[in-house]
């Protein structure tokens, strides 16, 4: 009887990170799935709040198709939602370091953020599924999605190449004018700072 309590609050555990997916592949099929996945990754914490972190990996030793790509992007959405709060950096905030403070500015990424690797274009997939709709098998397209939250709200979006390894330098902490030379030209470098200071994402020093 507790063994079926027990396997019951897996599974509810891992639909409530994976509801997507969990619609997607349909109830059954997924708690077939979960219960699978428990087998291999036994929770070891009284807290099932990190219990689904290797459901991703565990679905693409499956071979379970672009299903990983989307158990990536919803994990990274379920992680960051409780990452620990930080002071964010803003505009007012850089204007007053002067022209001269400016290269030195710190562009750094607050800790509520995930880049996720994936290798299908999952993003309008997603957006289908959270509208309740089908979507097709997604197209190959190896990239980068971010996932980051503001206040309560978590937000995600695809990168460009280019957006995706500066973003992957700042997670490392990466002065603005460093940035600057990286990209060879400034007034791209000031409309990515823009963009990142408007969905909150870089840390006040």
């Amino acid at each position: 009887m507790y063994a079926d309590i027990y396997r019951l609050r897996l599974r509810a555990a891992l639909a409530s990170s994976y509801p997507l997916t969990n619609r997607l592949v349909g109830e059954s099929a997924f708690a077939a799935l979960a219960d699978r996945y428990f087998a291999v990754h036994p929770s070891l914490s009284p807290s099932l709040r990190d219990g689904g972190a290797a459901f991703p990996s565990f679905l693409a030793a499956n071979r379970a198709g672009w299903v990983v790509d989307l158990a990536r992007l919803e994990w990274a959405r379920h992680d960051v939602f409780d990452a620990i709060d930080e002071p964010v950096l803003d505009l007012p905030a850089v204007q007053a370091r002067g022209p001269a403070g400016l290269a030195e500015l710190p562009v750094r990424l607050v800790r509520a953020h995930r880049l996720c690797a994936v290798d299908q274009a999952v993003v309008p997939a997603w957006r289908a599924l959270a509208l309740d709709v089908v979507p097709g098998v997604p197209g190959r397209a190896p990239g980068v999605i971010l996932v980051w939250r503001d206040g309560v709200s978590v937000f995600h979006r695809a990168l460009d190449p280019v957006e995706a390894e500066l973003l992957a330098a700042a997670d490392e902490g990466l002065a603005f004018g460093s940035m600057c030379e990286r990209l060879g030209n400034a007034a791209q470098a000031s409309k990515l700072l823009l963009r990142w200071l408007g969905d909150h994402l870089l840390v006040r020093p």
